[in-house]
């Protein structure tokens, strides 16, 4: 009995300071302060969890200074990424980062782009979204209903996404479907380059398109990266099976990519996001693919958001001549979740 109580006395102090390890502090111009944890701040928004008010949200300009105790993961708008505990300064939103190594260096909060706690609890380095909704398409002329999915693992220099995609209509017998899915790997590099490879599949009836899978190999540089949007290019290249209803063939495509997003946090909360590949043949001289997507939200409740979103697929060679050369959807109304 007494070993037990030796035990539970022992339990209850070490649990005591793991929490107070982790109170961190925010501190407003007015000279109002709160504590609690840091869960994570990108996109300009920081979001906090306390005991009393559970998880805030706080737009990271309006933060004077902060005070963070555990060990988090930085990505600094240089392409940087830092690691250890954050202390304010006597100046306005300035910190400094205490290194592992027990130097020091003073950050701007304007060129921290993001910071994610970084301990050894291998969950807490998940990020995920799912959304659905109506979609009109050129496909049918009618509503279709479409799905995505999508998670992100950060950790260290490595980045590991996750995600699918999809839009369904039956009609009778008959049934029209575009799918795509798969995982991405990218590798931070200094001086904001990063290498990068996908494996992915994609289906669509439409354009007569059974499968095609891919994987995609290249290096990116990131032109803009703060808290406010986020702007890149990739190159590389991509081998691939396309397979239709009657024919089958292996590519050898360049990959040219750029994504751009932008987040706005005042009456109202929106955000919006566009991607853009060009896929010219290399074993196929001539015949080029493209395909574009964007997607506009606006938070109406917490962690619950309005979305907009559009795709628009082309092929100026299909595999057979009688197929349509492309397809697109707009998403009239869908609902997304952030977890």
């Amino acid at each position: 009995m007494q070993k037990h109580k030796f035990l539970l006395v022992i339990f209850i102090f070490i649990t005591q300071l793991v929490t107070a390890a982790k109170i961190d502090t925010v501190y407003f111009q007015n000279g109002n302060k709160i504590t609690g944890e840091v869960k994570i701040m990108e996109n300009n928004l920081l979001e906090f969890s306390t005991d009393n008010a559970g998880k805030i949200k706080i737009e990271w300009s309006e933060i004077d200074s902060i005070y963070i105790k555990q060990r988090i993961r930085i990505e600094h708008s240089d392409g940087r990424v830092l690691f250890g505990t954050l202390k304010p300064t006597e100046k306005p939103k300035v910190a400094i980062l205490l290194k592992d190594d027990m130097t020091s260096l003073t950050l701007k909060h304007i060129n921290i782009a993001t910071i994610a706690p970084d301990d050894l609890n291998f969950f807490t380095r998940f990020d995920g979204k799912v959304s659905s909704g109506f979609s009109y398409t050129k496909a049918s002329e009618l509503g279709r209903f479409n799905f995505a999915g999508n998670m992100l693992y950060r950790h260290n220099m490595n980045q590991f996404e996750i995600n699918y995609s999809a839009l369904t209509e039956r009609e009778n017998e008959n049934r029209n479907e575009k799918q795509n899915g798969g995982i991405q790997y990218i590798r931070l590099l200094p001086r904001k380059w990063f290498l990068i490879s996908q494996l992915f599949a994609e289906s669509n009836s439409e354009l007569n398109l059974q499968l095609r899978a891919n994987y995609v190999l290249g290096v990116g540089n990131t032109l803009i990266y703060t808290n406010h949007s986020v702007m890149y290019v990739a190159g590389g290249l991509n081998t691939n099976r396309e397979t239709t209803s009657d024919n089958s063939t292996f590519n050898l495509e360049g990959a040219i990519s750029l994504n751009f997003s932008v987040y706005k946090y005042s009456s109202p909360e929106l955000s919006f996001y566009f991607k853009g590949t060009v896929y010219p043949s290399i074993n196929n001289l001539g015949r080029y693919r493209t395909y574009l997507e964007s997607t506009l939200s606006w938070e109406v409740f917490d962690d619950f958001f309005f979305k907009w979103s559009f795709y628009h697929d082309f092929d100026n060679r299909p595999l057979n001549s009688e197929d349509p050369l492309s397809d697109w959807a707009i998403g009239l109304l869908g609902i997304e979740y952030k977890f």
